[in-house]
């Protein structure tokens, strides 16, 4: 028979070194583990929605998502480049691709 599981010594959202946080049971779900070069290879292959959504996993995936050169792509294979501007929308080609994909229709 097995013995039932018990929760670990160490509390609920106890932060690691690595920055991971152990759950009730032990375990780490942390994605700060992967590399930034793996990640960010990831996030190329991402449309739009996907990325956004990746940018709520977690800190490094937020940075890496919200400056991800996946946005210039986006935004420079729907309008003409001589129309992209990013100075106009504090330097990110994320919140230019935001902006003028909410006024312009698919």
């Amino acid at each position: 028979m097995l013995a039932p599981a018990t929760a670990p010594s160490l509390s609920t959202g106890h932060r690691l070194r690595d920055g991971s946080e152990i759950d009730e049971w032990g375990h780490t779900h942390s994605l700060d583990i992967l590399p930034e070069e793996l990640v960010a290879y990831v996030l190329h292959f991402l449309g739009p929605e996907e990325l956004l959504s990746s940018a709520a996993v977690c800190r490094q995936w937020r940075r890496l998502a919200d400056s991800s050169p996946k946005w210039r792509d986006l935004a420079l294979s729907r309008w003409p480049p001589t129309t992209c501007d990013p100075r106009n929308y504090a330097g990110s080609w994320k919140s230019l691709y935001l902006d003028r994909n909410r006024y312009s229709p698919d």
